[in-house]
């Protein structure tokens, strides 16, 4: 995720307040209400720090939040979610910003879907107002980041075309939007992050769900099904769950039970990617080109850069002897391998538009037209002097038409 600071978040919140009446939640008690966590001494030197700093007795949300920052600052993260969990979604001044705050805390106790809830809360709460776009990006990239591990392309998706549409997103993002399934998704910090929120969740199906993924993908297909079938008999509708059976399923070399998985209503009835794949493999087996055809269609109306899907598309086609449909698939096969060869240039120097500009030409050959504009602006964002950027992004205009 990008680095977002959260230093100065008190005064932003009371800068988009002023006029607000405090009172609304301030109490006249004979005790203080400190929740577990908060010590006695803390509260008070919050309230007396708070008092210094703007002039006025502050009410207990505002010793929450004023506490919760400076703990934060500390890297006191018990400290910290105690008080933020004291302020609700309603307050006006600190509701949105606490969930913002939340979801980092929950991350940094390795409470991965629990911060996943937080960030989208912060995202329905957050006023309307562009001093909060960089606290927006954090959060739609921490909603990316979290979906990623959890292995829910199809669910991340929608967040990044929101990154793309808005032009906020960086080459990585990028990168991540046009090539969703391209990337390595089981390294090792990935599996490492899992099993850490697996130990805080045990019982959690999408943690579960992503775990059997990645048990597969490293060869540990007997465990893996061992979970697939345990979850399909406790939630047999849940889409994690299906998706990470059909993928163990086919790894583990249970074809028949694939079959019976991706042919199932349930699952027709979803938005798997998956799906169309492994149907279309299916009746390349059977021999039914046709069928394959278009299942291998409906999987890249899904997601253009599948190169599964366009290697399957290339095969059938090519058993059909429609040679020009073949070898348009074998180029963007070949494409996409090209290109996954350069992420990592990419990633490795995020400032440097040539590796941007490079992987837009290849798909501008290869007719992925949608990804290549969409690359060759955020190498412009990258550096709107560089000659290679301009070109590219002024000749997709011309092809499309724009002026």
């Amino acid at each position: 995720m990008r680095d977002q600071s959260i230093t100065g978040v008190l005064l932003l919140a009371s800068l988009l307040l002023i006029g607000c009446d405090n009172s609304l939640t301030r109490r006249q008690e004979s005790k203080l209400e400190i929740p577990e966590g908060v010590s006695v001494d803390a509260f008070v030197q919050a309230t007396n720090e708070f008092s210094q700093q703007y002039g006025r007795s502050p009410d207990r949300m505002d010793v929450f939040s004023w506490l919760a920052e400076s703990s934060i600052a500390k890297q006191d993260w018990q400290v910290a979610m105690a008080c933020l969990q004291e302020i609700p979604d309603a307050h006006p001044q600190y509701g949105w910003i606490a969930r913002f705050q939340q979801a980092d805390v929950h991350l940094e106790f390795h409470q991965g879907e629990a911060a996943l809830e937080q960030y989208r809360r912060f995202l329905e709460l957050a006023p309307d107002d562009p001093r909060l776009t960089g606290y927006r990006v954090h959060a739609e990239e921490g909603i990316v980041y979290i979906l990623g591990i959890l292995l829910q392309f199809e669910e991340r998706q929608p967040m990044l075309q929101t990154l793309v549409s808005q032009q906020l997103s960086d080459p990585f993002h990028t990168m991540l939007y046009c090539f969703p399934t391209v990337f390595r998704w089981n390294g090792p910090a990935a599996v490492e992050t899992l099993d850490r929120w697996l130990e805080q969740s045990p019982n959690s199906l999408a943690l579960r769900a992503a775990k059997a993924k990645y048990l597969a993908s490293l060869g540990e297909v007997d465990q893996a099904l061992a979970l697939a079938r345990a979850m399909l008999d406790e939630a047999p509708e849940a889409p994690a769950v299906l998706d990470a059976a059909m993928y163990v399923f086919e790894q583990a070399g249970d074809l028949e039970s694939l079959e019976r998985l991706a042919t199932s209503p349930v699952v027709r009835r979803g938005g798997s990617w998956s799906a169309p794949i492994y149907r279309g493999q299916i009746a390349l087996r059977k021999r039914d080109f046709t069928l394959a055809i278009a299942e291998f269609r409906v999987a890249l109306e899904l997601d253009g850069a599948s190169a599964a899907a366009w290697t399957g598309l290339a095969q059938a086609a090519r058993l059909t002897g429609d040679k020009q449909l073949a070898d348009d698939a074998t180029i963007k096969v070949q494409t996409l391998a090209r290109i996954q060869n350069r992420l990592g240039w990419s990633g490795q120097e995020p400032d440097n538009p040539d590796p941007l500009v490079e992987i837009g030409e290849l798909c501008r050959t290869a007719g992925l037209l949608d990804q290549a504009r969409v690359i060759a602006q955020v190498a412009v964002r990258v550096n709107d002097k560089h000659a290679g950027a301009q070109q590219l992004l002024e000749s997709l205009q011309v092809e499309e038409g724009k002026p």
